[in-house]
């Protein structure tokens, strides 16, 4: 019975203070933005990856970088396996996995203070391999790429909720012109 109790206090105090499982509660970007052009490999399996994480973020892609406010572009990614540590036979038994991957964020908008961001993500695992095991390591090595995928794909959506959109109306230049054009929209009396 104290043993449940003190489980039960313990998840109250971790849920009050913000703390939650990555991936438990799904990421609403939907308030910063709602619509995104994507431009990158079509096929790629992190391209894949991406689209099913914006998506289910609540942002709609969208077909062409006209119909949409954002454009996300996403270079080529870069994959990179080294060897860390050889063991007594000469044969490596720990391989260091690195994933890049260059991105841009911007505002579709001839506004001097469109949004812009550029930056560089990227994930680094290293695992034990057993040489005598080797399609049991191949099998790790997929996992793990596949884990670290998702990662640099959260990486990027983190770095969504931080877009500042500029304030001006698209296709106008400033205050004085949208109220002309809500003036001129106005039905003649």
């Amino acid at each position: 019975m104290k043993k449940i109790i003190a489980l039960a206090l313990s998840s109250l105090l971790i849920s009050a203070c913000g703390w939650h499982l990555r991936g438990s509660g799904g990421v609403d970007l939907s308030q910063v933005m709602q619509s995104l052009y994507l431009d990158s490999e079509r096929y790629s399996e992190f391209s894949t990856e991406l689209q099913r994480g914006i998506k289910a973020s609540g942002i709609e892609l969208a077909e062409d970088s006209n119909s949409a406010p954002f454009k996300l572009k996403v270079g080529k990614l870069k994959q990179e396996r080294r060897t860390v540590a050889v063991g007594s036979q000469v044969l490596t038994s720990e391989y260091e996995l690195s994933i890049e991957v260059d991105y841009s964020i911007e505002e579709i908008s001839d506004a001097k203070d469109a949004y812009k961001h550029s930056a560089t993500g990227s994930v680094i695992r290293s695992y034990a391999f057993n040489p005598q095991d080797t399609l049991g390591g191949n099998r790790e090595e997929t996992l793990i790429r596949r884990e670290m995928r998702n990662d640099l794909v959260q990486q990027i959506l983190r770095q969504l909720r931080y877009v500042k959109p500029s304030v001006k109306t698209p296709g106008t230049d400033n205050e004085a012109e949208q109220e002309q054009q809500a003036i001129s929209a106005e039905p003649a009396q």
